[in-house]
C-alpha cells in the first residue's frame, strides 16, 4: 500500500485558483472533496484540443529540468475573433514562469511483530 503526497500548490478548488491556468485547463490538480484528495480536471471548455511535445530533460543539474512545448486549439464558437482569442491565451498562459509538482507516493512498510 503506498501513501500519496501532494504538495499544496497542486490542491485547488477552482480554476481561478490555479497557479497554472493552462495545466487547470488541459491536465489536473487535485480537490480535496469527502472521498481524500482526488485529481481533477478543471477546464472551461475553451479548450479544444492540446498536444504536448516533452523534450529531453536537462540531468546536468542537481533537480533536472524538464520542459515541452504545448500546442493548443481553441474552440471557435467560444471566441468572437482573435482579439478575444488573444486576450484569453495571455490570461491562461504564463511565460517564463516555473511551476512545481512536488506529487509522490510514499510505500508504506507494515511490519509485524510477535510479542
Amino acid at each position: 500500500m503506498s501513501t500519496q503526497i501532494v504538495d499544496s500548490e497542486n490542491v485547488i478548488n477552482s480554476l481561478e485558483e490555479a497557479p497554472d491556468r493552462l495545466r487547470a485547463e488541459i491536465g489536473q490538480y487535485y480537490l480535496i472533496t469527502d472521498q481524500g484528495c482526488q485529481s481533477e480536471t478543471f477546464s472551461s471548455g475553451k479548450i479544444k484540443t492540446a498536444t504536448i511535445e516533452h523534450q529531453p530533460p536537462n540531468d546536468q543539474v542537481l533537480i533536472p529540468i524538464k520542459k515541452a512545448t504545448i500546442l493548443i486549439e481553441g474552440e471557435e464558437h467560444v471566441f468572437r475573433d482573435h482579439v478575444q482569442w488573444n486576450e484569453y491565451i495571455s490570461q491562461t498562459i504564463a511565460e517564463n514562469r516555473q511551476f512545481l509538482d512536488h506529487t509522490f507516493s510514499l510505500l508504506n512498510h507494515q511490519s509485524q511483530t510477535n510479542l
